[in-house]
């Protein structure tokens, strides 16, 4: 039996002042504040760090149940050491893991958290960020197709086709023919990239049509998963330094989009959107008139407009199907064919574009 005791202050102890208190936890004020902020963000799927804060295992927690204790994982990729090029004798593994056996057993090195150690490193996790990858998830119901990036516990193992385990140090080559042996034990598989990604899935209590699908995901999308196999031998502050420098090398050389090329993608979406028509009609604007070749329509040009702002603030206006009420735009005084227009026919949108760009251009 353990007591938790909050205080309202920050209660200054030494390393003697608790051990006099060996049955009872503190939980300062700042702690508080975190797991205030986690339990706000992920619901439910915040219990597992709360359990790894009071220092609680999987077997101390609730009726123990022997059939789901342990996960096999079948068709694993073990890459040998000549195809990745590392020195320090860590290993790589890539595998699929659902979304719910992975919140189950995962956990993150947040610089914010509650933790005394110097090899934290993490963010902390963003709530509008995991609110978006959370509404792609109940609009999409789609896996990620990039990789979570994660530390995996020493003791995992691997059943080759014969039916024996072997350690990772007994296979040599690429492996088709077997499976990755893990404990599903809660805290023990450290996210070093994709924390976002996993979080999203989140139990998180509600009786709403969106955690009912999002429940029905988290069984059955599987995350693509590369995960790091380090010797046993190596240090916390080795495991820590190669872990940080991953993460700082995915996460520093991350360019954002540039917003040319996201309406590009918006265009291919729906080509009848008012940016994705004012991106055409500038297009032809660029090739003829007064306005040859004074838009910037790639990052290769050397032309003195570019065209983002014009096209969000204002073009998109002129030329849009769907005008606000009160307002008229281009598609007024077009004679073409609006049926064919609004069911995305390419020659209907191709005259379209090509009437405003006549419009506009003389």
């Amino acid at each position: 039996m353990f007591g938790l005791y909050i205080p309202r202050d920050e209660v200054e102890l030494l390393t003697q002042d608790y051990a006099l208190f060996k049955n009872l936890t503190f939980v300062q004020p700042q702690t508080l504040s975190y797991f205030h902020w986690i339990v706000h963000t992920i619901k439910l799927s915040a219990r597992n760090e709360v359990f790894r804060f009071l220092g609680l295992h999987r077997n101390q927690i609730g009726p123990i149940n022997n059939s789901n204790l342990s996960t096999e994982i079948t068709a694993p990729i073990i890459y040998p050491r000549e195809f990745t090029g590392l020195k320090n004798k860590v290993r790589i593994v890539s595998f699929m893991m659902s979304a719910a056996d992975m919140l189950d057993i995962c956990y993150g090195l947040r610089k914010d958290n509650w933790e005394d150690s110097i090899w934290l490193y993490q963010r902390l996790i963003e709530k509008a960020k995991i609110k978006s990858i959370r509404e792609f998830l109940d609009k999409k119901g789609e896996t990620f197709y990039n990789n979570i990036i994660v530390a995996l516990p020493d003791n995992v193992q691997f059943r080759d086709a014969s039916g024996a385990v072997k350690s990772i140090d007994d296979i040599g080559y690429l492996e088709s023919n077997c499976s990755l042996l893990m404990q599903k034990e809660m805290n023990s598989v450290c996210v070093i990239d994709g924390q976002h990604r996993i979080f999203a899935h989140y139990e998180s209590g509600a009786n709403s049509k969106q955690e009912e699908r999002i429940s029905a995901l988290r069984k059955q999308l599987h995350l693509l998963v590369t995960g790091l196999v380090f010797p046993k031998e190596m240090t916390e502050a080795e495991r820590a330094k190669m872990q940080s420098e991953i993460s700082l090398d995915i996460n520093s050389n991350a360019k954002a989009v540039p917003p040319s090329i996201l309406l590009q993608i918006n265009r291919i979406n729906n080509p009848i959107a008012d940016e994705s028509i004012a991106q055409m009609v500038l297009e032809h604007l660029n090739k003829r008139g007064v306005f040859r070749k004074l838009f910037q329509l790639s990052s290769l040009d050397i032309a003195p407009i570019k065209t983002a702002s014009i096209v969000k603030f204002a073009l998109r206006y002129l030329v849009t199907l769907t005008p606000k009420e009160g307002r008229q735009s281009l598609l007024e005084y077009w004679d073409g064919d609006r049926d064919l227009l609004f069911e995305k026919d390419s020659t209907a949108i191709k005259q379209y574009v090509e009437f405003c760009a006549n419009a506009l251009g003389t």
